[in-house]
């Protein structure tokens, strides 16, 4: 199975952010999320926010096995296949880190999207294809 999400104002790349409601270390790192300086560089992606115990299919497709746990994937359409390249994964990562890693896969061209408040989003967004 392949995920696909559905594009918010086409943008390419996407943001997930794997946690639960029951984990401390979640809650502290949503924290981070919101900070202005991180949020300025979030709006360049879709944001995602994945119940690991609601959506364990996407956890286990993911390969997460600690949370928090931040993926960056980059989607594309490559000979009419809608393609995922996994950019960055990483385990609660530092506010550093994740600022490093959100400016890297910037678009070259700045997009302007909403927030839609930053991984609070369900998950409805996102909808399940065969892979044929």
């Amino acid at each position: 199975m392949i995920l696909l999400v559905a594009s918010v104002a086409n943008a390419e790349k996407t943001v997930l952010y794997f946690g639960a409601s029951w984990c401390g270390p979640c809650q502290e790192f949503k924290k981070i999320l919101h900070s202005p300086d991180v949020a300025k560089l979030l709006v360049q992606y879709n944001n995602f926010y994945v119940d690991i115990d609601e959506h364990p299919d996407l956890r286990t497709e993911y390969g997460v096995k600690k949370i928090p746990t931040v993926v960056i994937i980059d989607e594309k359409i490559v000979d009419g296949k809608e393609v995922e390249t996994v950019l960055f994964k990483e385990i609660y990562p530092s506010k550093q880190a994740l600022k490093s890693a959100l400016t890297k896969y910037l678009d070259k061209k700045p997009v302007n999207r909403p927030l839609l408040k930053i991984f609070e989003k369900p998950v409805n967004f996102f909808k399940k294809a065969l892979d044929n």
